[in-house]
């Protein structure tokens, strides 16, 4: 009961914040705006499947409809990353973000040992490399800063804590505690929504057109 309650908090955020997004977009354009909308678009998407199959059918999906939403979220957040970079940050290589590859590489393979699931942790470790290289990569180039370009951290930061989450949510996933209100999980999964939800007011500063 406690994870339908939860999943129904994340579709009605995720989807909300679609629709706000979608009309922003169109009444104001930008390829931000779109790409959060398919950022959040997908997500709900995913989320729904995963919802309707365990109402239906009592149980957690074993093929990758939800995953594949999922993914495409993903993909689609690490668009709006390089679309709103400075020009200047393609050419910087710094050495933080080039140790994503071995995090996100590490926690698949633990995963893989855990789950058993090979194809779908080797994708979620690829694209949340890219991810994570991006978002991180965008925060050391915004340090120090004074211009306007500062504006972009809020959303850089967002991103690095939803890539958080969403690793300890995985994480506690291994080691499940029952659908109890005392099980972290979904408190975790709820932090998971509010970054959902914090994508539109961090989009809305960096992007002032």
């Amino acid at each position: 009961m406690i994870e339908l309650v939860d999943n129904i908090i994340q579709l009605a955020v995720t989807g909300t914040c679609a629709v706000i997004v979608l009309l922003f977009a169109i009444a104001r354009g930008g390829r931000e705006r779109a790409l959060l909308c398919l950022v959040e678009g997908t997500f709900f998407l995913g989320s729904l499947f995963w919802t309707l199959f365990q109402v239906f059918y009592g149980d957690t999906p074993r093929f990758y409809i939800a995953d594949m939403s999922w993914y495409s979220s993903w993909m689609f957040l690490t668009l709006l990353l390089i679309q709103i970079r400075h020009p200047d940050l393609a050419a910087k290589r710094y050495i933080l973000p080039r140790y994503t590859p071995v995090f996100c590489g590490g926690m698949g393979v633990f995963f893989c040992i855990m789950n058993g699931e090979y194809i779908p942790n080797l994708i979620t470790a690829f694209i949340m490399s890219m991810l994570s290289y991006h978002a991180i990569s965008g925060l050391i180039f915004l340090r120090g800063r004074t211009d306007e370009e500062r504006n972009k951290r809020f959303l850089y930061t967002v991103v690095v804590v939803f890539i958080v989450v969403e690793y300890t949510l995985w994480t506690l996933s291994c080691f499940w505690m029952g659908d109890t209100i005392a099980n972290p999980y979904f408190w975790v999964d709820f932090l998971l929504t509010l970054c959902c939800a914090a994508l539109l007011p961090a989009l809305r500063k960096a992007v002032s057109r």
